[in-house]
């Protein structure tokens, strides 16, 4: 499965937004309780590390792959850490959610929920940087007409 690069490229950009947003505010509060004086220099200096952080831990966080062989399904994360499932000792879960922009989708994500059959462990992985075409595939491969699909929170 191979990831879009029109896909990653909006979702850093909204990482981005929401990045320098959660920063602003931090700054704004801190110009109003007089901590910090209401100049841009100060302001940029408390919301751009921020948002470095913010964006750095969003991408390690969501930019895992997913390869599908036969009934093998690999995970690996940016920093090369593998899991493999198989369909025999797992179940998937899957919900795919976004945020909108002017009423226009940004970009999907797919959240893909895997409960062992064996030990009933969950772990919820998701999966940025696909277009709707790859989720849609991913969508047909893992989930059968009968199993049941969750939205989780």
């Amino acid at each position: 499965m191979k990831q879009s690069t029109t896909q990653k490229a909006k979702i850093i950009f909204g990482y981005t937004v929401y990045g320098f947003g959660i920063g602003g505010i931090v700054s704004l509060i801190l110009v109003l309780t007089h901590k910090i004086p209401d100049k841009f220099e100060q302001i940029m200096a408390i919301a751009l590390p921020i948002a470095i952080v913010y964006i750095a831990y969003k991408i390690i966080k969501t930019f895992n792959t997913l390869e599908l062989e036969g009934d093998t399904v690999c995970i690996r994360t940016i920093f090369g850490k593998t899991h493999i499932f198989t369909r025999n000792d797992s179940e998937f879960y899957g919900s795919i959610g976004g945020f909108t922009i002017y009423q226009q989708q940004f970009a999907p994500l797919l959240y893909l929920t895997i409960v062992q059959k064996s030990n009933g462990t969950r772990q919820r992985f998701p999966l940025a940087g696909y277009d709707q075409k790859a989720i849609d595939h991913i969508e047909t491969t893992l989930f059968d007409v009968n199993d049941t699909k969750t939205t989780l929170d």
